[in-house]
């Protein structure tokens, strides 16, 4: 049995039709969760943002007070009188004085470090888990290509939003990881298999089934190539 698919009528399969318009409603439901994704990683830094400048004024207001501080012991030492037990509290007001200066410093210094590596530390955070989700994305329409028939409308369209989602997510940051030819690295590889392949060095992969990511730092993987490798 056949049916009707495609702007131009072409015929092709019920059971591919129907798979194909199976996987349109999961890509749906996969771009919608990506979005809910992103609406709360919008959220999440504008709340890091208000944190942020809290935590900026807080900095601030502690570099006036040191600086209120420097100023009260410069007054101090230039005020010190001769006498021994004035110059013993003086000198006590002094040591008072700097630690409670190099305190107040230190903590704004925490402050600051603190706030940045939690924005950042967010902003991976949630880089990942929607790199990790247009992968989940793409990997159906890889699906969707290999199912189907090699030719017809519904292909070309599939093949389009796979090169969108491939210039979209390497956009984003993230390196494709998994090329055949290349050789098993463990770091970004995940080896699913191991055949006899003349043609290739042991090791050497021969295919790829799903295609990894990896930031732009290189060192952080959003998830490892699945592979086929040669004996």
């Amino acid at each position: 049995m056949s049916s009707r698919y495609g702007n131009q009528g072409k015929v092709v399969p019920l059971h591919v039709a129907q798979e194909l318009l199976e996987q349109r409603d999961r890509l749906v439901a996969e771009l919608q969760a990506t979005r809910r994704k992103n609406d709360r990683l919008d959220a999440e830094l504008r709340r890091l943002g208000r944190d942020w400048e809290v935590m900026e004024d807080r900095a601030a207001a502690s570099e006036e007070e040191a600086q209120a501080l420097r100023r009260e012991l410069a007054d101090a030492k230039s005020a010190s009188p001769t006498s021994a037990d004035n110059e013993s509290d003086d000198t006590k007001t002094v040591e008072r004085l700097t630690d409670r200066i190099q305190k107040l410093t230190d903590d704004m210094e925490r402050l600051r470090r603190r706030s940045s590596e939690s924005v950042e530390a967010a902003r991976r955070e949630e880089q990942i888990r929607l790199l990790a989700g247009l992968g989940e994305v793409l990997d159906s329409v890889e699906r969707a290509l290999k199912m189907g028939e090699p030719r017809g409308p519904w292909r070309q369209g599939l093949e389009a939003i796979r090169s969108q989602l491939y210039a979209y997510l390497r956009g984003e940051g993230a390196t494709i990881t998994g090329e055949i030819g290349e050789k098993l690295d463990p770091t970004i590889h995940q080896a699913i298999a191991a055949v006899d392949d003349a043609d290739a060095e042991s090791g050497e992969i021969v295919r790829v089934d799903r295609p990894g990511m990896v930031l732009a730092d290189g060192e952080t993987v959003v998830r490892p190539a699945q592979v086929v490798v040669a004996k």
